[in-house]
């Protein structure tokens, strides 16, 4: 199954951002930015693939990840 997931952003150029599992684990990844403004560090972003699609707050990504945290 593929399903967006919530990541945190921890560097941005600009275009791509530097992101880790929203549950602040050790999986770091790369995506690429949509929309190029107003993403900071530490922003959550909603990722498929990796392509940013969304920003989202820090308790929308909480609560996406226990719901994902329940199908598992």
């Amino acid at each position: 199954m593929c399903i967006a997931r919530p990541v945190r952003v921890l560097k941005s150029d600009g275009q791509w951002v530097e992101v880790e599992d929203g549950h602040g684990g050790s999986h770091r990844t790369y995506a690429a930015l949509i929309s190029k403004k107003g993403i900071d560090v530490g922003d959550y972003l909603l990722v498929h693939g990796e392509l940013a699609i969304h920003k989202i707050t820090e308790d929308e990504a909480f609560k996406i990840l226990d719901l994902i945290d329940t199908i598992n």
